[in-house]
């Protein structure tokens, strides 16, 4: 259990590295075009290309769910704001929330799925370790 725990949260820290577009629309660097990650993971050149194609197909998937989240969060502020007290509606909003929230948790899901199948588990593993790493350094 403790395993999984510890894939799941490094998981998140996954996409942050993956390049995910900033709020101030900066492209990040993708964390399989360091020469950092290149190297300790022993990435090929196909390889590489693999990762680009499926953070082109996930994080094109990904802002528009994102901009699901962002809405279903900004409708539910607004009904917490009335002065009236809507209670179902407020439930109701809750729930699409949370609905969106999932459907963006499974599509990271799927790309770490993919970037699994890409490197290997082996490999998949070592990069854990080192995300792992990292984020105990603050990095």
């Amino acid at each position: 259990m403790r395993k999984w725990t510890t894939a799941f949260a490094v998981m998140g820290l996954l996409l942050l590295i993956a390049g995910i577009t900033g709020a101030e629309g900066r492209r990040q660097i993708r964390w399989w075009n360091t020469p950092e990650y290149m190297e300790a993971l022993k990435l090929t050149e196909g390889e590489i290309q693999q990762l680009n194609q499926a953070y082109e197909t996930y994080s094109l998937d990904m802002v528009g769910l994102k901009g699901q989240v962002e809405a279903a969060r900004l409708k539910l502020q607004f009904l917490m704001e009335k002065e009236e007290l809507d209670e179902p509606a407020m439930e109701t909003q809750y729930n699409r929330l949370e609905e969106a929230r999932a459907t963006l948790g499974k599509a990271r899901f799927a790309f770490y799925i993919q970037v699994r199948k890409i490197i290997g588990s082996q490999r998949f593993s070592q990069l854990m370790e080192i995300f792992k790493e990292r984020r105990s350094k603050g990095k």
